[in-house]
């Protein structure tokens, strides 16, 4: 039985065990977790999240990943599974982040019969919130109405985090007898409906706009810090406002004052250095980068003696700024660009659309749920209908491109006529039948980007059918399919498997190089391109970077994939196994983990020394 207060029921969502009970769940029915990256729900069987390696979302929080569960990246707006595939789905804080809600809650009821689901009420927002929600929620009997978040800092400065992270009692209070005056909580059954209300007010806050979140990270981290919550909350926040605002003095100080009271001593010297670099010039910063290299130094102070920042008098700038932004403008003050965004490369994706109606949609929402931007899409099709309906849909909202070609056409003549198009400093690839994870394109920019490589490729996982007892398919992920860490000129290691397409980002200038684009050639392999292209120049692997390989076999004979690897091929898979996403994932959190631990003992061992 549900507790009930004067506010409703009450559903303990971190007692699993109960929820269990309270819910109904039989032992026999197969769950899915959606976003549950963090407190994973325990009776889940699948668990889904946008991705397990970015924790910007969560607040810095870890993956912990169990054997005994089945993991998938993909968005909730378009979850990778058949009508009715679950008995049951568990979404618990994860709507107010997404970017349409109501193609959420309708993809929530198509794939399970029964479900749960649980986000911030609207009012939380104001005294607790998260840099990263996009909505805020309201219940109306069984629908949840979904409204813009109409500011980038939280009105009352999200001083309630402070209480809730340091006082256990109030912790209790939030988590226990009053949790659903925090959050809103509704068990459904067949259809969830969500409905978004748009107010007519000065902000449609848009955390895919760099400057906007990164003020929106930047605030919280420092409101956390001076209602004095505890600094391992936010400290990923402080990190997240540096990468989106990496010219702002403000950002690389705010991050050096959590490194210290962390005790990160050296990183917090270089964060303050970093900020004075960049034109930082108050008292406060250079007291606190002395303050940081006289610890460094001596192994000892009086942490109480750092001065925070006075950045009430950045507030107003910068919500002129983003008020600007909102309404397409740039400020008088600014270079005329889009923030960060403007420095960055522009990617072209050549995406060759399937013939099925249901995979060019799951193709075009791999595509454009991409993070990074800018991104230009070209789409070849042998369709007019296809064509026109792709750009009626989505040419409003994006730079999309669409190439019709002759039906015969190989795939390396259709991508040849693409490329006409593409405009992009880097070329990456989306091929019938697979589908891209919604960091796949940020993450090789930024890998290749760094390391000054021109070319790059990520694993591939092997998406797995199999039948059930009543004639209905489940699916899962085979092992992932890896060849090595990389690829230098002329050792290329054997394989009689093609390696995906899509597992490929390369610079413009190796269209000089590698005229691989031949109208002629029968198909187009990844394996046949990365040959052409180890010639010239070291093939980067970016292990962080997945794609799953989209192959129906209703009769499971896909698995053939990874079982027909000749032996020397398969060596190859054996010893570099330790590189599969999960598994590296693992061992950060691990190696995070231990970090973490040590850390708190050395702080506690100079605590006892005075």
């Amino acid at each position: 039985m549900v507790d009930k207060n004067f506010f409703g029921d009450i559903y303990p969502t971190r007692d699993h065990a109960r929820m269990v009970q309270i819910l109904g769940i039989g032992d026999g029915d197969r769950v899915l977790e959606v976003g549950g990256g963090f407190h994973q729900f325990e009776r889940a069987d699948v668990i889904t999240d946008l991705t397990f390696s970015d924790t910007s979302n969560r607040n810095g929080a870890p993956i912990l990943f169990r054997e005994d569960k089945t993991y998938v990246e993909c968005a909730v707006e378009s979850l990778p599974f058949e009508d009715g595939e679950f008995d049951f789905v568990f979404c618990s804080h994860v709507l107010e982040h997404c970017l349409d809600p109501e193609k959420a809650c309708s993809e929530l009821s198509r794939v399970a019969r029964r479900g749960f689901v649980e986000m911030p009420r609207k009012f939380s927002e104001f005294v607790l919130g998260n840099p990263s929600h996009r909505w805020m929620v309201t219940q109306e009997e069984s629908t949840l109405l979904f409204e813009p978040r109409p500011f980038v800092e939280s009105p009352f400065r999200n001083f309630m985090h402070a209480h809730v992270l340091n006082d256990p009692a109030f912790d209790a209070l939030e988590r226990g007898s009053f949790h659903n005056i925090f959050n809103v909580q509704l068990a459904f059954e067949g259809k969830l409906v969500g409905k978004i209300v748009r107010r007519h007010g000065p902000l449609d806050f848009d955390y895919g706009d760099r400057v906007q979140a990164g003020i929106s990270h930047l605030l919280f981290a420092y409101n956390n810090l001076a209602f004095r919550a505890n600094c391992e909350y936010a400290l990923s926040d402080a990190f997240e406002a540096t990468e989106k605002l990496p010219r702002d003095p403000d950002s690389w100080h705010v991050l050096g004052l959590y490194q210290l009271n962390l005790l990160m001593l050296a990183e917090a010297s270089a964060s303050f250095e970093k900020a004075m670099a960049l034109g930082g010039k108050s008292e406060a910063l250079r007291h606190n980068l002395e303050l940081a290299r006289l610890l460094e130094e001596r192994g000892k102070g009086d942490l109480s003696a750092v001065i925070l920042p006075d950045l009430d008098h950045q507030r107003r700038r910068w919500e002129e700024r983003v008020q600007c932004l909102s309404r397409k403008e740039t400020p008088a003050d600014e270079p005329r660009t889009r923030g960060e965004e403007a420095s960055r490369p522009l990617v072209t994706l050549l995406v060759v659309a399937p013939p099925e109606e249901s995979r060019l949609e799951e193709a075009m929402s791999s595509a454009i749920g991409q993070t990074w931007r800018p991104l230009q899409i070209v789409v070849v099709t042998t369709s007019d209908a296809t064509a026109l309906r792709l750009q009626q849909r989505f040419g409003l909202e994006l730079p999309l491109e669409v190439e019709v070609v002759e039906e015969g056409l190989t795939t390396a003549g259709a991508l040849s006529r693409a490329l006409c198009r593409a405009n992009g400093e880097y070329i990456a690839f989306l091929e019938p039948g697979q589908f891209l994870n919604v960091h796949h394109v940020a993450r090789m920019v930024r890998a290749l980007t760094a390391s000054g490589d021109r070319a790059g490729y990520c694993d591939a996982l092997v998406r797995t059918w199999a039948e059930n007892g009543d004639g209905s398919q489940r699916h899962g992920y085979g092992p992932g399919v890896l060849h090595a860490p990389e690829f230098r000129p002329r050792r290329f290691p054997p394989s009689d498997e093609p390696i995906a397409l899509s597992s490929i980002m390369i610079h413009r200038d190796c269209l000089r190089v590698v005229p691989y684009l031949d109208a002629r050639a029968g198909a187009l392999v990844g394996e046949d391109l990365l040959h052409r292209l180890s010639r010239h120049s070291l093939i980067r692997h970016v292990p962080t970077v997945t794609v799953e390989l989209r192959i129906h076999d209703p009769d499971g004979s896909k698995t053939l994939f990874v079982d027909s690897l000749d032996e020397s091929h398969r060596r190859i898979l054996d010893s570099y196994s330790r590189f599969e996403p999960l598994e590296l994932m693992r061992r950060v959190v691990e190696l995070d983990n231990v970090n973490s631990y040590l850390r708190a003992e050395l702080e506690r061992a100079r605590r006892e020394r005075g």
